[in-house]
C-alpha cells in the first residue's frame, strides 16, 4: 500500500508539472548609480514569476528581462533611454507589484537601480 501510493503521488505531481520553487527575499543596497541584476532560471516550462519592491522615500526603477537581452538592456539604462526588450517594468516608484511570464529554458534577471542622486535600500521578493 505504502509504495503504492507513493508512485500514485508521485506521477500526479509530476504530471502536474510541481517544478522548482522560486522564493527569494532580500535586502538589496543600491549605492548612487548603481545598477543591480538578481538572475533566475531556467524553469522546465513557461513560469509565471511575481516580483514586488519596496523602497520608502527613495524612488528606484526595476524591470523584468531575459537574460539574453542583458546588454541592451544595460546599455539603454546607461544611456538614459528606457530598455526595449523588458517584459514588464515600472519606472521612478517606491513600491512595485510585477508579474512576469518567463518563457520555458530561459534565464530572467530582476534590474534595479536609483532614480536621482541617493543610495536606496529595496526589499525585494521574488517568487513564483
Amino acid at each position: 500500500m505504502g509504495l503504492r501510493f507513493f508512485c500514485v503521488t508521485f506521477l500526479i505531481l509530476t504530471s502536474l508539472g510541481c517544478g522548482p520553487s522560486l522564493n527569494d527575499e532580500r535586502t538589496v543596497s543600491l549605492s548612487v548609480g548603481e545598477i543591480r541584476t538578481i538572475e533566475f532560471g531556467p524553469f522546465e516550462k513557461d513560469t509565471l514569476v511575481y516580483v514586488t519592491t519596496e523602497s520608502p522615500g527613495k524612488p528606484i526603477s526595476v524591470y523584468v528581462h531575459l537574460m539574453e537581452h542583458y546588454e541592451d538592456i544595460d546599455r539603454d539604462i546607461t544611456f538614459g533611454k528606457s530598455p526595449e526588450d523588458v517584459i514588464v517594468g515600472k519606472v521612478s516608484t517606491e513600491s512595485a507589484s510585477l508579474q512576469a511570464l518567463i518563457p520555458a529554458n530561459q534565464e530572467a534577471a530582476v534590474r534595479l537601480y536609483p532614480v536621482g542622486n541617493y543610495a536606496a535600500s529595496v526589499e525585494l521578493k521574488i517568487h513564483n
